[in-house]
């Protein structure tokens, strides 16, 4: 008798046993985010939509559409790994952590980029005429590649310091990372689609605006 309840029923058990499934996942991925110790600062804020959910964990550019999702314990591991280097290089040069962290998180898709094994460029950043460190070419494309990840980010906040719009900015914008979001709008710091706002996304959503005010 229940062997045939379950071949007449099939469709619709298999559907109970999807969405089941789908529950289960989401609320382990929650599990995990608030088992990772050290991520209290790094939790989604209170009120998030579905949709700015769904674009923070996966944001993207064009050319890596496809690429993996970043879970809850890839983006907590990323933003602890990384949450001192950028309040140190925010007392350095007066760039708010969460601005650095964000674009760090975007840029390299959370550590998950394949150039990143190979350049320690979490940044992105490109070579140019003055660049005389060493180089990686992916697809054509030239990047500097760094001996830490530590060489990295000190190279990035160089770079943005050697701007000639890094002084006015600094000066006028101060603490908010809004204005610098804002302020950095057009700069060429990344090739993620939709940068700035992305990147508005993920500083409020993983509230890495907390990093702008946290002693080393």
């Amino acid at each position: 008798m229940i062997l045939s309840y379950f071949k007449s029923n099939w469709f619709s058990i298999s559907c109970v046993c999807i969405l089941l499934l789908i529950a289960f996942n989401r609320y382990r991925n929650k599990l995990m985010l608030q088992s990772l110790p050290g991520l209290t600062q790094f939790s989604p804020r209170a009120g998030i939509s579905e949709t700015e959910t769904a674009f923070a964990l996966g944001a993207e550019n064009e050319a890596r559409k496809q690429a993996r999702e970043i879970d809850a314990a890839t983006a907590g591991s990323f933003l602890r790994r990384f949450s001192k280097v950028a309040v140190s290089e925010r007392k350095k040069f007066g760039i708010p952590a969460s601005v650095l962290l964000g674009t760090a998180f975007l840029n390299s898709h959370a550590g998950l980029d394949d150039r990143i094994g190979q350049s320690d460029n979490y940044f992105m950043i490109p070579c140019d005429d003055d660049w005389e460190g060493e180089t990686c070419s992916f697809n054509g494309a030239c990047l500097r590649k760094y001996e830490t990840a530590w060489d990295g980010w000190r190279d990035f906040s160089i770079y943005l310091s050697g701007q000639t719009w890094y002084g006015e900015l600094k000066k006028s914008a101060g603490k908010d990372w809004k204005k610098w979001v804002n302020g950095i709008r057009g700069e060429d710091i990344s090739k993620v689609n939709d940068f700035n706002r992305r990147l508005a996304e993920v500083i409020t959503y993983y509230r890495l605006y907390e990093l702008d005010t946290a002693p080393n």
